[in-house]
């Protein structure tokens, strides 16, 4: 179909439409939620508004669903026999992300959005597939974030997958709109043991219930922090710092170059636009050695580096890993890994 062309909008009936629910990358649970909203709109109009049709596509001789699950649940739901749509090739790109956006443009939630991305990011199961269903390659977070139609940022696909890999107890809470998607993936940041997470996420629905408040919040999370994720201790006042070490002139010194992704903080803020955190500053003594020749070099001459390749990328790992273990917050294994070859490019002279 030539872009120029305008689409044909076509009236189907309603049951003829295949609708398969992994396409609309939403749970059953929140396609009738969704529906209740979408049957207000079609009540209002009188019907079926032919100017915002749904889309359709052929495979295998009938119609598959592709936008519009909430307003055909919703029409179906009242006895409605047919609507509106235009058919749209059975392409690749539109079957990935027809469905991130629904309801007059909106997102779908950040749960329902972690379903599409953990499926891009895993790919197609062959053994599992059907026969003609397209074959999709697996895909890295940043492959899906710059996928066309989608637009988001590599760490807003990290933290959708996160939230929909929740326990099935959080997960639900999520769907029922009981808590915050950030709710639930900061309590996954800050504390491991799914029990005692699920417990202190039920005391943030306490904190809010109190308040007359339908949803939990990243306030009422925090209220409650000092039970199940506390805080690193500081040091007692009697206690002396241990000095760090202190490169010398002709040491090689490193910045830090993790760059500003969206994360979720201490504070509950997301740190877009922000540095990143620095590394802790109780490194044992000798690691600053790490980054530097080893050797003294006479002025304007390369010092002989002693690490091979291979080691020194080794013991970046290391300190990174190290650094990492010294936050009160999760690092993504995926900024992680950057950092340490952004790291080992700066330290390696050859």
């Amino acid at each position: 179909m030539s872009k120029n062309t305008p689409p044909v909008i076509e009236e189907i009936k309603l049951s003829t439409l295949v609708r398969d629910l992994a396409l609309s990358g939403r749970s059953e649970k929140e396609i009738n939620a969704n529906a209740k909203e979408k049957w207000q709109e079609l009540e209002a109009f009188g019907g079926w508004d032919p100017h915002q049709p749904g889309q359709y596509f052929k495979r295998g001789g009938k119609n598959h669903l592709l936008v519009g699950f909430s307003r055909v649940q919703a029409g179906l739901d009242h006895g409605m026999k047919s609507g509106y749509f235009v058919e749209v090739p059975d392409d690749a790109s539109n079957l990935r992300v027809a469905c991130i956006s629904s309801n007059s443009g909106r997102n779908i939630s950040q749960y329902e959005q972690g379903r599409v991305y953990k499926a891009m990011r895993e790919g197609t199961d062959r053994e599992t597939a059907k026969a003609g269903d397209p074959v999709f390659a697996p895909m890295k977070t940043q492959e899906i974030a710059d996928f066309p139609g989608i637009g988001k940022s590599r760490q807003h696909v990290e933290n959708c997958i996160a939230i929909f890999e929740n326990p099935a107890a959080i997960a639900e809470l999520i769907e029922s709109g009981q808590i915050s998607a950030q709710v639930a993936l900061k309590a996954a940041q800050l504390c491991k043991d799914e029990n005692k997470r699920l417990a202190w996420i039920k005391k943030a629905m306490k904190s809010a219930q109190s308040e007359n408040k339908e949803i939990a919040t990243l306030k009422h999370l925090d209220a409650h922090r000092a039970d199940y994720a506390p805080l690193k201790a500081a040091p007692k006042k009697d206690e002396t710092p241990v000095p760090t070490q202190t490169p010398k002139k002709s040491e090689k010194t490193s910045a830090w170059p993790l760059g500003s992704e969206s994360r979720v903080r201490d504070d509950g803020s997301d740190g877009e636009n922000e540095d990143s955190p620095k590394p802790a500053k109780d490194i044992p003594q000798g690691e600053s050695d790490l980054f530097t020749s080893g050797e003294s070099a006479p002025s304007g001459t390369p010092a002989p580096n002693k690490f091979t390749p291979k080691k020194l990328r080794g013991l970046i790992a290391e300190t990174v890993g190290k650094w990492q273990d010294a936050l009160p917050y999760e690092v993504p294994p995926a900024d992680c890994e950057r950092l340490v070859e952004e790291l080992v490019k700066l330290h390696l002279p050859f």
